[in-house]
């Protein structure tokens, strides 16, 4: 996918993800794909043929960010996503059943999130569980500064400028300042 600009959309159920985009190999760092100014809605209590009616056991995302780095989402709501099987964010998702060769470490810029009613995971990380998510002004983390969270390991909890937190992620991941 080359420069593409995803921009004022409502989004509600969808089953396996709201915006999924698979691989930004066409892009660069001025001209990214860009998932802009959102609404994505992981359930809602008043949609008779919803998640409720025919798959509520599948996993559910709102954003499935793809293998490769050069994407920027930025304004993007996301609302009730409190089932267990939904997260708001998974990196790198679509090279977990093997088919893609991609051993992870990409980064992704997000900013200005917004997480309305109840949230079950904020992010899900890939098979490598290497991904960094470069949260520009903190609202993916909530600590509302400049800061990277990526899953933790040793090395990294070391570091003066890194906590770990375990609760709203898939795995424990350390936030790290960016003086880290």
């Amino acid at each position: 996918m080359g420069h593409t600009l995803f921009k004022n959309m409502k989004l509600i159920e969808n089953r396996l993800g709201g915006v999924i985009v698979h691989k930004t190999n066409f892009t660069t760092e001025a001209y990214p794909v860009m998932i802009q100014d959102m609404l994505i809605v992981g359930h809602s209590t008043d949609n008779d043929h919803g998640m409720d009616a025919y798959h509520a056991d599948e996993k559910q995302a709102g954003v499935i960010l793809p293998f490769t780095d050069e994407i920027v989402v930025k304004n993007v709501v996301f609302a009730n996503f409190e089932k267990n099987n939904t997260n708001c964010f998974e990196a790198s998702a679509l090279s977990d059943n093997g088919d893609f060769m991609t051993t992870g470490g990409h980064t992704y810029e997000i900013e200005n999130i917004k997480y309305v009613g109840s949230i079950n995971q904020k992010v899900k990380w890939g098979r490598y569980k290497t991904d960094i998510i470069h949260d520009i002004d903190g609202t993916v983390s909530g600590k509302n500064v400049e800061s990277y969270i990526t899953p933790s390991m040793p090395h990294l909890k070391a570091h003066s400028g890194c906590e770990e937190i375990t609760d709203k992620y898939e795995v424990p991941v350390v936030v790290c300042d960016n003086t880290a």
